[in-house]
């Protein structure tokens, strides 16, 4: 039997969707006309958005991990903080006996197990490398950040040697590879799109300028035409 269940109705907060966009990415103009015009829901983002600063652990990947443990600050108004003002996540651990809670075991490749072995009791063939969790704080980077790193800074890519670098068969690599090189070539399709529209509506106002100006130097001519006619015939 399922038995299916109502969520919680958080057509309140969709509402705020809007608002939301303009207190992450918006200008510093907008941010502050919602700052007066809605003072209220400003707020709840400066709440919401000062608890995560707080409470971020920072130095693991961005993208992968998000980490957040108490500050125990008193002017934080997490219930958890409030409760121990004063205290660290230093004294907390993830079970008894078990590492601080603001730790987390991050994975490292295994020099035991190395790209390219084919005799890796794990795998079927060729191995391409394995992870165990790391002791300590340092970890390999991921194979994102590690490819695209490299995508980066060279032009000339050798496949292989990033696929052991970051644990993958080469086919996956040359896929990711592709997949940057086609993310870099629309980003300069729309750059050159961006630059002809701005140059378009430069050449629009500059038309439009002409024409009021030529519009007003007629005006000005029957003006004076009209008053010499007058004055002529006075």
């Amino acid at each position: 039997m399922i038995h299916l269940f109502s969520g919680s109705d958080s057509t309140e907060f969709q509402q705020y969707r809007e608002n939301l966009k303009v207190f992450l990415k918006g200008s510093k103009a907008k941010k502050e006309l919602l700052r007066t015009n809605q003072p209220h829901v400003y707020n709840i983002f400066e709440k919401i958005w000062t608890l995560r600063s707080n409470h971020m652990v920072i130095g693991y990947p961005p993208q992968y991990v998000f980490f957040l443990v108490p500050c125990f600050k008193e002017s934080c108004c997490h219930p958890v903080c409030q409760k121990s003002v004063g205290s660290s996540a230093d004294k907390l651990q993830w079970y008894p006996g078990g590492p601080p809670l603001n730790s987390l075991p991050m994975p490292h490749i295994d020099p035991e197990r190395p790209w390219g072995n084919e005799h890796c009791t794990d795998c079927k063939g060729m191995c391409n490398g394995n992870y165990v969790e790391s002791s300590d704080e340092s970890y390999t980077p991921p194979p994102s950040v590690t490819l695209q790193k490299a995508f980066n800074s060279t032009s000339t890519l050798d496949p292989e040697q990033l696929a052991e670098a970051v644990c993958l068969p080469e086919a996956e690599v040359e896929i990711w590879l592709k997949h940057l090189q086609t993310v870099k070539d629309n980003r300069k399709l729309g750059a050159k799109k961006r630059k002809r529209k701005r140059s378009c509506t430069a050449v629009r106002y500059v038309e439009m300028f002409m024409k009021k100006k030529q519009n007003k130097l007629k005006i000005g001519l029957h003006v004076m035409c009209v008053t010499v006619g007058f004055t002529g015939n006075v």
